[in-house]
């Protein structure tokens, strides 16, 4: 069975489901050899939900012509499903606000992992993955289980499955310190030089919170300060020091961090350079003489 046409915008036409798919074909024996195919087509154009249509069948030859014979059954029941175009992705969910003062996340168990999503093409081309419902921790102190609806983002139709099951595993926090954190600076413009000045070493100790399980793991390596010195002039600068940690472990304290840098042009960067006014007064001279 042929599909034809083009359904309505946005919508794509999947393979049609003919019942029965086997059908009995009677003719002379000399012309048994004649039959190439049994065809039949059924029309889409503009559809936005699945077509179901009874298609009359009919026989040809290697050729393309109608081949005249006895067809059973001579008319077909066809479904045709009509979807939006749709992609399979992670599932990314997002956890919001802390829980009590003194206890951390140890362990999230997502219990979907991958959902379809169905939507335009060119948006599914442009997603990596899907982001999923917030999970707000405010003030937990024991484990829970989430049952959250996963939400259709701007032109996206459906989502499959539509729910997620969240449990979170809430424990007492432990602390822990690291030492010669090195900070470091992004954002550096090429015609200056950057130095950290405060700290001196250009390090910092951090104080850490978390499970006491995921704590113990926590390594130099696994943690990345640094500051941002984007569009900044030439001088000092008191800066905040962000640092990313690996998941579930946070700042211990509310104290914010801070550095100070000092830009200044590189050695030789204004030599040989005149300034406006220079320049102008030279022409104003040689004007004069």
């Amino acid at each position: 069975v042929s599909v034809v046409g083009t359904p309505a915008q946005g919508m794509k036409a999947g393979q049609p489901i003919v019942n029965p798919n086997r059908v009995l074909v009677t003719l002379p024996s000399s012309r048994l050899n004649a039959v190439e195919s049994v065809r039949g087509e059924i029309h889409v154009d503009n559809a936005q939900q699945a077509v179901s249509k009874q298609v009359k069948l009919v026989a040809y030859d290697a050729e393309g012509n109608e081949v005249d014979a006895q067809i059973s059954p001579a008319v077909v029941d066809v479904e045709v499903p009509i979807t939006s175009p749709f992609k399979t992705m992670p599932l990314q969910l997002k956890l919001v606000n802390q829980p009590a003062p003194g206890y951390s996340v140890a362990q999230m168990t997502q219990k979907v992992q991958q959902v379809t999503v169905y939507g335009q093409q060119q948006q599914l081309d442009a997603m990596d993955f899907y982001e999923g419902p917030s999970i707000d921790l405010s003030g937990l102190k024991e484990n829970k289980t989430f049952q959250l609806e996963i939400p259709l983002m701007n032109k996206i139709t459906k989502v499959e499955p539509s729910q997620v099951e969240v449990q979170v595993e809430i424990v007492p926090s432990a602390t822990k310190t690291l030492e010669g954190v090195p900070v470091s600076i992004v954002g550096q413009n090429e015609q200056f030089e950057t130095q950290i000045v405060d700290p001196e070493a250009g390090a910092i100790r951090l104080d850490l919170e978390g499970a006491p399980a995921l704590l113990d793991g926590v390594r130099l390596q696994d943690v990345h300060a640094f500051i941002d010195v984007s569009n900044l002039p030439p001088g000092r600068h008191e800066l905040k020091v962000n640092v990313n940690l690996p998941p579930f472990i946070k700042m211990a304290g509310a104290k914010e961090l801070k550095a100070t840098v000092e830009i200044r042009a590189k050695p030789g960067q204004q030599q040989g350079q005149q300034q406006p006014g220079q320049q102008q007064q030279g022409q104003q001279r040689q004007g004069q003489s």
